[in-house]
């Protein structure tokens, strides 16, 4: 293979897979914005190829449900005011 061929090989491959790093940042990101084409594409051929990415993925998912679902149910316990000013009371002479 001449040397041309090989760098146009390496830009390629560049330019399709990402680092773990990378990829985790998209998984992370992918929560809060929709990945572009481009994104998404080398993100996908990434999670195709490694297992600890996968498994981030898939923590990452049940970590966002999780949270989701605990911000939508309402608190479990109220505190009366008493109960608020006591506590107030007790951090601010701590």
């Amino acid at each position: 293979m001449s040397s041309k061929a090989k760098i146009m090989m390496n830009s390629a491959m560049h330019y399709v897979m990402l680092s773990c790093d990378t990829a985790t940042f998209l998984i992370t990101k992918s929560d809060y914005h929709k990945l572009g084409c481009k994104e998404n594409l080398q993100l996908r051929m990434h999670l195709m190829g490694c297992k600890l990415c996968r498994s981030f993925n898939k923590q990452n998912t049940f970590l966002s449900d999780k949270l989701t679902k605990i911000q939508e149910e309402p608190p479990l316990v109220e505190m009366s005011s008493e109960k608020k000013n006591e506590i107030e009371e007790i951090l601010k002479k701590a």
